[in-house]
């Protein structure tokens, strides 16, 4: 069944690249994850409506997919670290906790249920983070919501892009290209090399290992993400021609990333969309209006030295980080990247933030409040 599913995916995938490059649909920043999970959701919805049959995609295929592409994020984040980098982090993640504090205060002021929609329970929304948080009598309802607002996000996520970048291309911002695009051009081809069939199989072992270990949300993934930046630290310690080994592993943890979104956004095909009040549905769509204002006010007055494609990578970031999964945020930043150029230190930053240290100051700042 694994085979098959990954068959049908490896399909879905190249029929979403030559759709893409046929009609040019980046410039309407549709994307090839994006293409691949409608037609997904299609058949997934097809399959369940005719034939009865749940057409899910395997845990460990998912995990394995997610864990190489942090792989590569680890490895590419090893040739960036500097000054620069750590700056940047560090006022990112300072906004990340003003906003924090900023919903958990403004859900005091929100009757139930609706303070947890408009409360910091989907900042960066992590299922594990709700088990431990949210009363177990709301926790099912608050995935099914979380899925709901991760829907909306992933839908908007190409009017957002080009909303704003016509609103950022009036303020005729420089939109320089900087020399390390060759290391970030978009391939669905998996590059089969010995070292290919190390990362994968690193992967698969980190997945199968560690799928039943969640200390400190210490997950497959973050390892997979140390792993690849040590492995980075020791290919520029040894002059192994870097650049060669981040386009490989680009291109390998490109297609593991996209097949992550694709799996990740076929979920929602499995919930009942008929209980999702008419309320609960106008309050999320007025909330992803009133986050993308902001966010996008917020970037251009706190990073008005930034090029255009870092700004534009930055508010997409921001705005899918706030309301809904990692797995938006990604994509959206990839989008951006694949059609205006790579910006490394707002693309390599990202991950590490929304992966695991958003988590313990989101703990911690409920365990403070439960006090």
């Amino acid at each position: 069944m694994v085979i098959l599913f990954t068959a049908l995916l490896g399909i879905i995938l190249k029929i979403s690249e030559l759709l893409e490059r046929k009609y040019h649909l980046h410039r309407y920043y549709l994307s090839i994850p994006f293409i691949g999970s409608v037609i997904l959701l299609i058949i997934t919805i097809l399959t369940k409506v005719i034939f009865h049959y749940s057409l899910e995609s395997p845990f460990l295929f998912q995990r394995v997919a997610v864990t190489i592409f942090l792989f590569s994020i680890g490895f590419q984040i090893s040739l960036f670290v500097n000054k620069l980098f750590f700056k940047r982090f560090v006022i990112l993640l300072a906004i990340c906790v003003a906003l924090l504090f900023s919903f958990a205060f403004i859900s005091y002021f929100v009757p139930q249920p609706y303070n947890f929609i408009m409360g910091d329970w989907f900042f960066a929304y992590n299922e594990d983070f709700i088990k431990l948080t949210v009363p177990s009598y709301i926790q099912s309802e608050i995935v099914f919501w979380g899925y709901g607002q991760l829907a909306i996000v992933f839908f908007l996520t190409p009017v957002f892009l080009l909303i704003v970048s016509k609103w950022l291309k009036k303020q005729n911002i420089s939109n320089s290209m900087d020399l390390i695009n060759h290391l970030y051009q978009e391939k669905m081809t998996i590059p089969f090399t010995r070292e290919t069939a190390y990362v994968i199989l690193f992967s698969f072992g980190i997945v199968v290992l560690t799928q039943h270990i969640t200390v400190l949300f210490l997950y497959d993934y973050v390892y997979a993400m140390f792993g690849g930046f040590c492995y980075g630290l020791l290919a520029k310690t040894k002059q192994l021609k870097p650049d060669e080994k981040t386009i490989m592993l680009q291109q390998l943890g490109t297609v593991g990333l996209y097949l992550f979104i694709m799996t990740s956004i076929q979920k929602i095909a499995f919930f009942d969309w008929t209980r999702l009040p008419y309320t609960f549905f106008f309050i999320l769509i007025l909330k992803t209006i009133i986050v993308a204002v902001f966010v996008v006010r917020t970037v251009t007055w706190l990073f008005s030295n930034l090029s255009f494609s870092e700004k534009l990578v930055s508010a997409v970031a921001g705005w899918s980080f706030i309301l809904s999964a990692p797995i938006v945020c990604m994509h959206g930043m990839r989008t951006a990247v694949n059609k205006h150029g790579a910006v490394p230190y707002i693309l390599l930053i990202i991950p590490p933030i929304i992966l695991w240290l958003v988590n313990y100051i989101h703990l911690a700042l409920h365990l403070i409040l439960l006090q």
